[in-house]
C-alpha cells in the first residue's frame, strides 16, 4: 500500500526513523500533554504533537497484535483541510499504516484508556471491527 493512500489530501513533510521519534514520546507516567516535537523540514521547523494516545501506544509496543507487521517509520503529514495540522503516522516498510486499537472495543464498553489500546496494522485493525479478538 502506498503511504499516502490513507491520506490521498495531505502534504509529506518529512520521513522519520522510528527511533528518533519513539524516544521523545514520554510515559504515561510521565503525562504528554501540550508535548510537542520540533522536526526539521524543508519548509521550516514544524512543532508536532506527541500528547497523543495513538503515539503513546506505538511507544509500547510497534508491532502489529493481529499480524505482527512492524512499524518501520513515521511520516509527518500536513492536512490542508484541518487548518494544516499536522501529525505523526507510523508505517511499516510495506507502507502499511499501523493504527491504535480498543482491545475491548469502546462499542462494546470498552474505555480510552492506555490499557484498552494496543497497536495494530490497518488490516487487522479493520477486520476485526467491532470485535474481541
Amino acid at each position: 500500500m502506498d503511504s499516502v493512500r490513507c491520506f490521498p489530501k495531505h502534504e509529506v513533510l518529512a520521513r522519520l526513523a522510528v527511533e528518533d521519534v519513539i524516544c521523545h514520546i514520554p510515559s504515561v507516567e510521565e503525562g504528554n500533554y501540550g508535548r510537542k516535537l520540533a522536526v526539521q523540514t524543508d519548509q521550516g521547523t514544524i512543532n508536532v504533537s506527541i500528547a497523543s494516545k495513538k503515539l503513546l501506544t506505538f511507544r509500547q509496543s510497534l508491532s502489529c497484535a493481529g499480524c505482527g507487521a512492524q512499524g518501520a517509520y513515521f511520516l509527518l503529514l500536513r492536512n490542508p483541510l484541518a487548518k494544516n495540522r499536522c501529525s505523526l503516522e507510523l508505517f511499516t516498510d510495506e507502507g502499511e499504516l499501523m493504527t491504535r486499537d480498543h482491545i475491548l472495543p469502546k462499542s462494546l464498553g470498552g474505555g480510552n484508556e492506555m490499557g484498552n489500546s494496543q497497536t495494530m496494522c490497518l488490516v487487522c485493525n479493520s477486520e476485526k471491527g467491532s470485535k474481541i479478538l
